[in-house]
């Protein structure tokens, strides 16, 4: 049987939110033999990578200032910009792509990769 490829969006990570959900829904995808990548900050990468063993990350080159709450949704924006020059290797390279929330910055890149990866699986 072949390797699901599993790839995590999780653009959003800061060391401020928990991902005790996520952590533990990867620990069982592994136990069910599937590839795991996941596309984060480089903050995430490491977050990640000191945690779990056999994981690929995809490291934006962004991190969160976190200066004020009204100048979120732009650093929304800076990092799903970020996110977009890794389109090119993401496409037709996974079965499956899981976003962790179904607000807008969760899902527009996700969105944009099913438009042209017809074979790609989202789930939220």
């Amino acid at each position: 049987m072949k390797k699901l490829k599993i790839l995590i969006y999780d653009t959003n990570f800061t060391k401020y939110i928990t991902r005790d959900i996520l952590v533990m829904k990867i620990k069982y995808w592994q136990k069910k033999n599937c590839d795991i990548t996941i596309l984060c900050t480089k903050e995430g990468e490491k977050y990640y990578k000191t945690i779990l063993r056999n994981i690929t990350c995809i490291s934006l080159n962004y991190s969160y200032k976190l200066k004020s709450i009204y100048l979120r949704p732009w650093e929304f924006v800076q990092v799903t910009f970020h996110a977009l020059f890794h389109l090119k290797s993401i496409i037709n390279n996974f079965d499956l792509i899981y976003s962790q929330s179904s607000i807008i910055d969760f899902l527009f890149v996700p969105w944009i990769l099913k438009l042209f990866d017809k074979k790609l699986r989202w789930y939220v």
